[in-house]
């Protein structure tokens, strides 16, 4: 097998990043034939002139499910369905730890303090490892798989999602983990986790979304929809959630669980796939049928940007300047201030997952097995 250069440098072109980054390291890896090796590492470092280059690429044998990184920024968890978590540096790009399960690896977290992380699987367990040496120190079980595994942001509690129908909410103190709390749930947890400042527990369950409050748990919820979405504001102050055909938006008053406005994407009451808060509170990035739109909560007005495609997911940089979106082609990065699409990435096998970093200045991608790193040169591109 002759990898031929004008392969790659159409998948450049294209800005295919799965594909070229594929080719360059097969290339590469296996001592494969190949012609003019020094033209695939130019063209790998032009791949876009928006980017210095690839700063980093992170593989596993199958699927990556989620991505999350340190609070320091230092180091990227990513988990998959070989059955492995793997610990990573942002510094240097080299493989520190590997953890292993008995299955699907649903979910990784860290917890705030970067000591620990915790494992979701399918293997009905969630694991709670060291990040020093890699050891399990805990392990919680469920009667099914583990969807979804986090820390609260104090590092109180982990509370952990379930197939077998139930969110299960756990003490941690240096590793030692005791139930203090079973959510149960009328069908299977997708997931479970935290609002920033540990007010709140919000579980997911098929159709159905609930609200809990960390001091005083109980059997019955704070505040429960039909609608698997529940998105806080960092300050907690409000929450949004999707009416039950997906085409509305409605904003709630955390405090008093009042709803505050409803939310609709032009006249044709197009379907909503995603949404979420900028950290300062004052607007809503909405992902939709016709493309990203801007909701300012205060002015209660909707702005629209010169792009109109499908996208199914966006959310803001730290800064609420720029806006990444996933669409079903790769990602493009929207300039907020000028409400223009400014950049646009393809991927081969689509992208399932797209984000900032915490400082703004990579954006981490996946496609199929594959994490990419790059580097957002942003003050280029204002």
């Amino acid at each position: 097998f002759i990898v031929k250069p004008f392969y790659i440098l159409n998948m450049i072109k294209e800005a295919n990043i799965y594909e070229s980054i594929r080719l360059l390291n097969y290339v590469k890896e296996n001592n494969r034939e190949c012609h003019k090796v020094a033209d695939f590492e130019r063209s790998y470092r032009e791949l876009d002139d928006k980017f210095d280059a690839v700063d980093g690429i992170f593989v596993h044998d199958k699927l990556i499910k989620t991505v999350n990184l340190s609070l320091d920024g230092k180091y990227i968890i990513t988990a998959s369905a070989d059955k492995t978590a793997k610990l990573w540096s942002l510094d240097n790009k080299q493989l520190l730890l590997t953890l292993n399960h008995d299955d699907v690896v649903a979910s990784a977290n860290f917890s705030s303090d970067g000591k620990y992380i915790v494992t979701a699987s399918w293997d009905s367990t969630a694991r709670i490892w060291s990040t020093k040496n890699g050891i399990c120190i805990d392990t919680l079980f469920h009667s099914s798989a583990v969807q979804s595994a986090n820390f609260s942001h104090n590092g109180k509690y982990i509370i952990t999602a379930s197939d077998d129908k139930t969110a299960k909410l756990w003490s941690f103190d240096d590793g030692n983990c005791r139930c203090l709390h079973t959510f149960n749930h009328s069908d299977l947890v997708k997931d479970a986790y935290f609002s920033h400042n540990c007010k709140f527990i919000i579980t997911e369950s098929l159709g159905r979304s609930s609200i809990w409050l960390t001091d005083s748990i109980g059997n019955i919820p704070y505040f429960s929809y039909d609608n698997y979405f529940i998105k806080f504001s960092l300050d907690e102050k409000h929450f949004i959630t999707k009416t039950n055909k997906g085409q509305q938006l409605l904003l709630w008053s955390a405090d008093d669980r009042v709803c505050l406005d409803t939310i609709e994407i032009g006249y044709k009451h197009s379907f909503i796939y995603d949404a979420d808060f900028s950290n300062d509170g004052k607007y809503i990035i909405i992902a939709s049928e016709e493309g990203p739109k801007l909701w300012s909560i205060s002015y209660r007005k909707m702005y629209s940007f010169d792009e109109d495609d499908k996208i199914y997911s966006a959310s803001f940089d730290s800064q609420g300047d720029y806006i990444i979106t996933r669409t079903v082609e790769g990602i493009d990065i929207l300039y907020v201030k000028k409400r223009k699409k400014i950049l646009s990435f393809g991927y081969d096998k689509g992208c399932t997952f797209a984000s900032f970093d915490n400082s703004g200045e990579h954006i981490l991608a996946v496609s199929d097995n594959l994490l990419s790193l790059l580097l957002f040169k942003h003050s280029e591109l204002s």
